[in-house]
């Protein structure tokens, strides 16, 4: 059987698979095997390996879509800064309206996200 640190090197590495293949395509995790180095033999992948394997790809898409959200909201906010900024400072009344509107929704729209993390 192959130990903890071997296992746990071969989910990384199965997972670093996935993460790096362009193309979207299926994978019949029932169908991975492992290679056990002791005895030379392919060893069938147990039921509790593969709820860990499927565990964490999820988890590992989880935090894909995370960042994803936290790279869209970062440019959101750079781009509400550089509008700020703009030399054109005539109706800065409306401008900060309109920031604070912004920000009210993105500290509602983050707020909703931390509950479904939560949940």
């Amino acid at each position: 059987m192959a130990t903890p640190m071997e296992l746990k090197d071969l989910i990384l590495e199965t997972l670093n698979e996935f993460s790096t293949n362009d193309t979207p395509q299926e994978h019949n995790l029932t169908q991975l095997q492992i290679i056990n180095p002791s005895e030379s033999k392919i060893a069938p992948i147990t039921p509790s390996q593969l709820s860990t394997i499927q565990r964490l790809h999820q988890s590992n898409e989880s935090l894909r879509e995370e960042c994803e959200f936290l790279e869209l909201l970062q440019e959101r906010l750079l781009v509400l800064f550089e509008g700020l900024n703009a030399p054109q400072n005539k109706d800065i009344q409306s401008r900060l309206n309109i920031t604070i509107n912004f920000l009210e929704y993105q500290l509602s729209v983050i707020q909703e996200r931390l509950n479904d993390l939560k949940k």
